[in-house]
């Protein structure tokens, strides 16, 4: 979508934000909120659309369940950056039906995903209020303690790695005359074992 349709649909963004992807339509707001870019989510059940629970019924509700699935259980009081939590938002259309859905960057912005379009990165959660997204209704949160130990065990698999090439790197530059002395030195051992 051309930035000047973006500003035109959504007049609050006024150039504060950035196109983060291509148009994409794999996947929507609600799926990018979720951190799933291979699905389209959506809970009419249509075949080609997926949705993480059984209720089905277009409600708030059935929006809230289904980011409590992927983690997001409490709800959050503020828009403001936590570092230690990841934060999605839901917007509600005038009826008060879900419209769309945001996260939180790990830089306190906002990452958007325009229906097929592209994903944007905005300021606040206020710049895509208006006649597409309706106002935001409620924001959950997750701690963000998983990625924590995610990064630590994959430091963890990285110094033990390290150590591996090490190792291997020392094995491989072993002088072969010293080689030979550690084989003959084993078979002896071995021998004198059987001998007994």
């Amino acid at each position: 979508m051309p930035a000047e349709d973006i500003e035109q649909d959504f007049p609050n963004l006024k150039g504060n934000y950035k196109i983060t992807s291509p148009k994409d339509y794999r996947y929507n707001c609600f799926a990018w909120a979720g951190g799933d870019t291979h699905h389209w989510w959506q809970n009419d059940g249509a075949p080609y659309f997926f949705w993480l629970h059984n209720d089905r019924s277009h409600t708030l509700e059935s929006y809230v369940k289904a980011y409590n699935i992927v983690g997001y259980k409490e709800e959050s009081e503020t828009s403001e950056f936590e570092p230690d939590f990841e934060k999605v938002a839901l917007y509600v259309d005038a009826n008060g039906l879900p419209s769309h859905a945001a996260r939180q960057k790990d830089n306190g912005l906002w990452t958007s995903k325009l229906g097929e379009d592209e994903d944007i990165e905005h300021n606040t959660l206020k710049s895509i209020e208006g006649q597409f997204y309706g106002t935001v209704k409620i924001i959950l949160k997750k701690p963000k303690k998983y990625k924590k130990e995610k990064e630590a065990v994959e430091n963890k698999m990285e110094d033990k790695f390290e150590n591996f090439k090490n190792l291997a790197k020392n094995l491989v530059n072993v002088p072969k005359k010293e080689i030979d002395v550690a084989k003959n030195l084993s078979k002896n051992k071995n021998k004198e074992k059987a001998d007994k």
